[in-house]
């Protein structure tokens, strides 16, 4: 179970991810199956 979310006023930056609407920043971002959000193109 993933409890942990990304907050993100956190100044340094994401911490962990269950889906990709917990990611900042919006459609750019997803969540990978690690927890860590990152950058799509």
């Amino acid at each position: 179970d993933c409890e942990q979310h990304t907050d993100c006023s956190a100044a340094s930056g994401p911490v962990y991810c269950c889906q990709d609407s917990d990611c900042c920043g919006g459609v750019d971002y997803i969540c990978t199956n690690y927890g860590q959000c990152v950058r799509h193109f």
